[in-house]
């Protein structure tokens, strides 16, 4: 239906700066609509990174055995335990999320946790424990090069 004279608003506009009414709003305020996230294919698997809190820093090690007794867990992988004929040279390269032997940003994956449910995934990834050489960041671009 065209708008009428009267819809306008004080610009002109039928819409702009007007409120709208979704036609989705009370199936997501019920918690009905169902995302990507909640359509999972059997035997998908849950995965959770455990991430560096260095800028920069080698990894020395990396105890897992803690996590791969989580009832649930499947596989818990670093860079090494990847089907990858060169992961040094992809991880270098950024072919990989996965850092090889040392990470280059705070939040950088160094441990993939996959699990049968996020929850089995998240308890896993809290306790591999990894050990960090931290370096100092180099935070100067001209000194990066």
């Amino acid at each position: 239906m065209p708008a009428s004279p009267s819809n306008k608003g004080p610009d002109g506009f039928t819409h702009i700066g007007r409120r709208q009414r979704r036609a989705d709003s009370p199936e997501r305020l019920t918690g009905r609509t169902r995302f990507a996230n909640d359509l999972l294919p059997p035997g998908a698997l849950y995965t959770r990174f455990v991430r560096s809190p260095y800028a920069s820093a080698n990894i020395v090690s990396v105890d897992r055995t803690a996590a791969e007794r989580v009832p649930g867990v499947v596989a818990v992988l670093t860079a090494r335990d990847l089907p990858i004929p060169d992961a040094e040279a992809a991880s270098e390269a950024r072919e990989i999320l996965l850092a090889f032997d040392r990470v280059v940003h705070v939040g950088q994956p160094v441990v993939a946790v996959l699990a049968e449910t996020e929850g089995a995934a998240e308890d896993a990834a809290d306790l591999v424990s990894v050990e960090y050489d931290a370096l100092p960041p180099v935070i100067d671009p001209s000194e990066a090069l």
